[in-house]
C-alpha cells in the first residue's frame, strides 16, 4: 500500500453532495465506491455448487482490510495526497459473494451464513448473492420457453379421440406431455456438460423450480429425438460453449431457439466470425455480464442518493424485478 493514493477526482458527486463546498445544495461529501468480488471460481460460477469458506483467492477479513485502507487512501483538499484522519468522503462498500456459504467457528459450536457474518460485523455496506442473479436468468428463461412450447402445442391440438378403451388427450406426442405422474409435474430439460459434479448440481437446483434435468442420451432414449426439449449447454470455458453449440445446431440436433447457452466469460461472444461467431436465436446468459449490469444498477442507486439500506432492500427482495429492468434497457 505504500505511496499508494486515490485523488479526489476519482470521487463521484451524488444528488447529497455539492461541487461548491455545501452552499446549500448539499452536504458537499464526494462518494467512493469500492467493490470487491469473492463469488465461485469464473469456469465453475454456472455450476451453482455449494461454496465453501475456502475457496476464495480473498477471504472476508482481506477484503474488509483492503476496504479501510482504500477508504483511507483518498486525498484531501488541504494535504494533497496525505492521509485524512477526517475524510471529506462518504464510502460505499460493495461486496459480491455466495451468501449461503456456512461459516462454521474453529470449536464447531456455531455455524452462520456469509450474509449474517458480513451483516454482524460490518465488512460491507451492500452486499450482492452471485448465486441468485444466475438462478433467476435461467428459470426465467426456461419458463420462457416453456410458455412458448404449451402455446405451440395449443395450436396443433387435435379433437379428442377414444382409443383402446381410454380417451386420447389431442396433443401431439411432446417432451412436456406424458402418461406418468412425475414427469407430468417435472418438465425435461437437457444438459450438455463435461463435469458430473455441474451436473448433479444444476439437477437439484432446477428440480426446486419443476424441472428434470437429463443428458441427450436419456433425452432421445424416452422422447426419441431432442425436438422442443430447452436445451442447456455449459462447458469449462465460453469458448467451448459456443463451440459445442455449433456442432449441435450445425448437425441439426437442436434449433437455435430451443438452446441457452451458460457463459462464464462475456467477451468470447463478441466476435463476429467464424465458429466462435455466436448464432441468432440462441440465447447466451453470462455470469460476468449478469454481475456487471448489477453491480452498475448499485453505483448508479447510489449515485441518486439512494441509502445503502435502501439498495440492500431492494435487491433482497425486488432483484428479479431489477433483472426485467436491466434486461430491457438493453434492447
Amino acid at each position: 500500500w505504500k505511496g499508494m493514493y486515490i485523488p479526489r477526482h476519482w470521487l463521484f458527486d451524488t444528488k447529497h453532495s455539492s461541487n461548491n463546498n455545501n452552499n446549500g445544495k448539499g452536504d458537499g461529501k464526494k462518494l467512493l465506491i469500492l467493490e470487491a468480488d469473492v463469488s465461485t471460481d469464473e469456469s465453475s460460477v454456472w455450476s451453482l455448487l455449494p461454496q465453501a469458506d475456502t475457496d476464495n483467492d480473498l477471504d472476508l477479513y482481506e477484503v474488509a482490510q483492503g476496504f479501510t485502507q482504500l477508504s483511507n487512501m483518498v486525498a484531501t483538499p488541504a494535504h494533497g495526497a496525505q492521509h485524512s484522519h477526517e475524510p471529506q468522503h462518504d464510502v460505499l462498500r460493495v461486496l459480491l459473494v455466495d451468501t449461503s456459504t456456512v461459516m462454521e467457528s474453529a470449536s464447531g459450536t456455531r455455524t452462520r451464513t456469509v450474509r449474517d457474518h458480513v451483516r454482524e460485523l460490518g465488512l460491507a455496506d451492500v452486499v450482492v448473492d452471485c448465486r441468485a442473479p444466475l438462478i433467476l436468468s435461467l428459470t426465467s428463461w426456461l419458463n420462457q420457453h416453456s410458455q412458448q412450447q404449451q402455446q405451440q402445442q395449443q395450436s396443433r391440438r387435435l379433437p379428442s379421440t377414444k382409443r383402446r378403451g381410454g380417451w386420447f388427450g389431442g396433443i401431439l406426442s411432446s417432451p412436456l406431455s406424458s402418461s406418468s405422474s412425475e414427469q407430468s409435474t417435472l418438465k425435461p430439460v437437457v444438459l450438455e456438460t463435461p463435469e458430473k459434479a455441474w451436473f448433479v448440481s444444476l439437477s437439484e437446483e432446477c428440480q426446486k423450480h419443476g424441472y428434470e434435468v437429463m443428458d441427450h442420451y436419456q433425452a432421445q432414449q424416452r422422447f426419441g429425438s431432442l425436438r422442443d426439449i430447452p436445451f442447456l449447454v455449459y462447458q469449462r470455458t465460453t469458448a467451448d460453449t459456443i463451440h459445442t453449440v455449433h456442432q449441435y445446431v450445425s448437425k441439426q440436433r437442436v434449433k437455435p431457439s430451443q438452446v441457452c447457452a451458460l457463459c462464464p466469460e462475456h467477451t468470447p461472444l463478441l466476435q463476429e466470425q467464424g465458429m466462435m461467431r455466436v448464432i441468432d436465436g440462441v440465447t447466451h446468459l453470462s455470469s460476468t455480464d449478469l454481475y456487471d449490469r448489477i453491480l452498475r444498477w448499485v453505483r448508479h442507486r447510489a449515485l441518486d442518493g439512494h441509502s445503502a439500506q435502501q439498495i440492500q432492500d431492494d435487491l433482497d427482495h425486488e432483484l428479479s424485478t431489477i433483472l426485467e429492468l436491466l434486461k430491457e434497457q438493453r434492447r
